[in-house]
């Protein structure tokens, strides 16, 4: 069982895949549609894609140098 803040950051992290989704969406008027990899966790990879480019989305109030180097990586 997860402890509440591992919960709490799980939701952080689809909320905000799901968020970077629909403004996609929205700004491409649906040409572009982006999906949720929901087995990323089990098989590793990124958390959305279009076959073409994976995206690892990263919801993140200030970010240092130090893990934006870590996140292109």
């Amino acid at each position: 069982m997860k402890s509440r803040t591992g919960q709490k950051s799980v939701r952080k992290g689809k909320a905000g895949e799901r968020e970077f989704i629909r403004t996609i969406a929205e700004l491409t008027d649906d040409q572009v549609q982006l999906n949720r990899h929901l087995d990323q966790s089990r098989d590793g990879g990124d958390d959305t894609g279009t076959g073409t480019f994976s995206l690892e989305i990263k919801r993140h109030t200030t970010a240092s140098p130090s893990p934006l180097r870590e996140w292109w990586q």
